[in-house]
């Protein structure tokens, strides 16, 4: 089973592939130069969304109307409503589940059927920073992929800065992910992986230098509130094929078409990528623009 992974994994390192680049300034670099584009006032964080809910007509007919033609409201969990002609939501697809959304339509029994039964992946990452890329002088590149179905790391990275600040980058996932989860102690976490890692380097002083790091971070992302997993939502046997991006085209109906999906779930292509993301996002969003400049909205 993890074979085909690995495979998988080797061809995504390569150049014009999701994992053939790095973003100077962090992956969060993307968040804040978007949130600074969209100026103050406009981007509300620690309000988080307890459901879509559908409003009445009567003082929204138009967009001059003092609500800007609204017909949905989004409900917050404490208890304030924001009014939009349109929503997209961009969250996954565990954490649809968990949305009040407008049930009484066929179109929104089927999509909570659906979501109900994503499960999140179970990833575990890890960033061991060194005083130097010790790998790099033992002749290394840093990858690593493992074909153990019971590793504790399944594969690793170079992931030096541009500034040159040695780390790598590693990934658990599943079942031996869990089991790092379950230990103790922080402690007893950074021994287990680091004892794991000079494994991958047949040199007798492998074991020593992957020690010697300056810095051990962990993350489980199944701690995450908002998300739940990692890298995305997976379907259980017996579901059959988990097309999300078809299930948001036929829930495309929602709320007279107000309501519309997004996220790497969604995506056409590269699914759990962020690449998937900016498909998925794009793809709502001409959807969106072109129902406000049609009026389809109203």
């Amino acid at each position: 089973v993890r074979l085909p992974f690995c495979l998988r994994a080797l061809r995504a390192v390569l150049a014009r592939c999701p994992q053939g680049y790095r973003l100077v300034g962090g992956a969060q670099s993307l968040s804040l130069r978007l949130a600074d584009r969209l100026g103050p006032g406009r981007l509300r964080l620690g309000s988080p969304v307890a459901g879509v809910e559908e409003v009445e007509a009567s003082s929204s007919a138009s967009a001059d109307a003092p609500d800007g033609g609204a017909r949905l409201a989004v409900r917050l969990s404490s208890g304030d409503r924001l009014l939009a002609r349109l929503v997209i939501a961009a969250v996954p697809p565990n954490q649809l589940a968990r949305l009040a959304l407008p049930s009484s339509e066929p179109a929104a029994v089927s999509l909570q059927t659906a979501v109900g039964a994503a499960v999140p992946s179970h990833y575990a990452k890890f960033i061991v920073t060194y005083s130097e890329a010790w790998w790099r002088r033992l002749g290394y590149s840093g990858e690593l992929f493992s074909c153990d179905p019971l590793s504790p790391i399944v594969t690793g990275f170079d992931g030096t800065t541009d500034t040159g600040s040695a780390a790598l980058v590693l990934l658990s996932a599943g079942r031996p992910s869990q089991d790092l989860e379950c230990l103790p102690t922080p402690e007893a976490r950074r021994e287990a992986v680091l004892r794991h890692l000079a494994k991958f380097f047949p040199h007798d002083s492998a074991s020593g230098l992957a020690a010697d790091c300056l810095h051990f971070a962990e993350k489980f992302w199944r701690a995450e509130p908002f998300n739940g997993g990692c890298p995305s939502d997976v379907a259980p046997c017996g579901f059959g094929r988990f097309h999300l991006a078809d299930l948001a085209a036929a829930t495309a109906g929602l709320c007279d078409g107000r309501l519309l999906f997004a996220g790497t779930e969604f995506a056409r292509r590269w699914v759990g990528y962020m690449e998937g993301a900016i498909e998925s996002g794009e793809r709502a969003a001409t959807a969106a623009a072109t129902k406000l400049e049609d009026g389809q909205d109203g």
